[in-house]
């Protein structure tokens, strides 16, 4: 019996799995193929699906190379496999620390966490601390922490609630400590009237 199913359409990928699998029968005659040939084409197969694994990846935002490698552990590529990739994704110019490290804390600085707390995250992301700084080098220089603690307090009480009632202002004092400014510019902040 042939191992593909003619209800359902095929696509080559599952043929060759098929042909891996089971040997193939044409008109009664059972084929073998050779076991180089058969892991050879595998090879080959298994690098295009995770190269497209990849480039639907980066298609959506910018990762690291740590993050990459932990995505295809997470779907079982095989470690010779994934350096293959990763060295082709690299040299086309698809996968970009600097780019992931910069994109990365733009992002971050935009929802108004301080640089340091930011660069932290991307550490933990997995990115390398030379592109880490390097970055942020560059991002601290036009950085004015209280301006962007005082945008985050207008956003975030309009009406100044925190100058009536103290709770609101502990509130307050508590989510600019966790967007991780430190206490001398919080202070200034709340007690500061616009």
């Amino acid at each position: 019996m042939h191992p593909i199913s003619r209800k359902k359409p095929y696509s080559w990928s599952r043929l060759l799995h098929s042909l891996i699998r089971h040997n193939f029968q044409v008109a009664g005659i059972t084929y073998f193929l050779p076991v180089n040939s058969v892991s050879s084409v595998a090879k080959k197969d298994q690098d295009k699906a995770a190269f497209s694994c990849a480039i639907r990846l980066l298609g959506q935002r910018e990762y690291c190379e740590a993050e990459i490698r932990n995505k295809f552990r997470q779907r079982e590529y095989p470690p010779d496999c994934v350096e293959r990739v990763i060295t082709c994704l690299k040299d086309g110019g698809y996968l970009s620390e600097e780019r992931f490290a910069t994109e990365f804390l733009r992002s971050r600085l935009r929802k108004g966490e301080a640089p340091w707390l930011a660069a932290r995250k991307a550490r933990q992301k997995g990115a390398k601390d030379t592109v880490i700084g390097e970055v942020l080098g560059e991002i601290e220089t036009v950085f004015d922490a209280f301006s962007v603690c005082r945008a985050l307090l207008d956003r975030r009480d309009p009406h100044g609630l925190r100058f009536t009632d103290d709770r609101v202002w502990q509130r307050h004092a508590r989510y600019l400590r966790n967007k991780g400014y430190d206490t001398a510019t919080i202070l200034r902040c709340l007690n500061e009237k616009p």
